[in-house]
């Protein structure tokens, strides 16, 4: 015979607390559809994802902006007046070496020193010194962002057998000579013959300066010159 105080004491509890349940395989998926409402909810708005912000932006996207522009800020304003003055914008201008084919163009060197070295006459012995110099200090001269070129008025025929017969091995020397003088006007040392002169442009394309030289002698302080720029 049943216990009736067992059985009644059994039912209270039932109906205080209810039946106990295991759930069912809908009551499962019922729950996993709502996380996964919530998942997709907080993926829309960038919550929960640590690669995004606040505004739901991702942190690893770039923003389209370089925070080191290292280009050259190269001068526009082309002066027209010449003799250029100190910090004129040099015109831009294409001259041929020695051999006639290769084509020097001033802009191609933009963030660079460029030295013309010049000189009146080619082939004779104080013109080959300076050249042979500035050939033998070519690599210091590059090493310290300087582009070195020999110059004069004379057309590259004038100047392919002596470039050769001296044994230079890296240095180009170009030719002023067609339109004559023209990029010789503008630094101020145009004439019958080149005059014989350092002449310096800036890695902003801007006038620095002319010097006159007397030789091989002066190459080695042109170098220390620039370098001072620099510092």
């Amino acid at each position: 015979m049943f216990d009736m105080k067992r059985i009644l004491a059994f039912l209270t509890v039932i109906v205080m607390f209810g039946a106990p349940s295991c759930g069912t395989p809908d009551d499962d998926d019922s729950f996993d559809e709502g996380e996964q409402e919530t998942s997709n909810s907080q993926e829309e708005n960038g919550d929960g994802d640590p690669s995004q912000d606040d505004n739901g932006t991702s942190q690893d996207e770039p923003n389209g902006e370089d925070p080191e522009d290292e280009s050259p800020q190269v001068c526009t304003d082309h002066a027209t007046d010449f003799p250029l003055q100190e910090g004129d914008c040099v015109p831009d201008f294409t001259l041929p070496a020695q051999d006639g084919a290769t084509m020097i163009t001033l802009s191609d060197y933009a963030g660079e020193y460029v030295l013309l070295s010049s000189f009146p006459l080619a082939d004779t012995p104080v013109c080959t010194g300076q050249m042979q110099k500035l050939d033998e200090m070519y690599d210091e001269f590059i090493a310290e962002g300087i582009q070195p070129f020999g110059f004069n008025n004379e057309p590259p025929e004038a100047k392919r057998d002596w470039h050769a017969s001296m044994g230079i091995e890296n240095l180009l020397i170009l030719a002023d000579n067609d339109p004559l003088n023209e990029v010789s006007d503008m630094f101020g040392i145009s004439g019958m013959y080149t005059q014989r002169a350092n002449t310096v442009i800036g890695p902003d394309g801007r006038f620095v300066m002319t010097q006159p030289v007397t030789g091989a002698a002066d190459i080695p302080a042109i170098l220390d010159e620039i370098r001072a720029l620099e510092e």
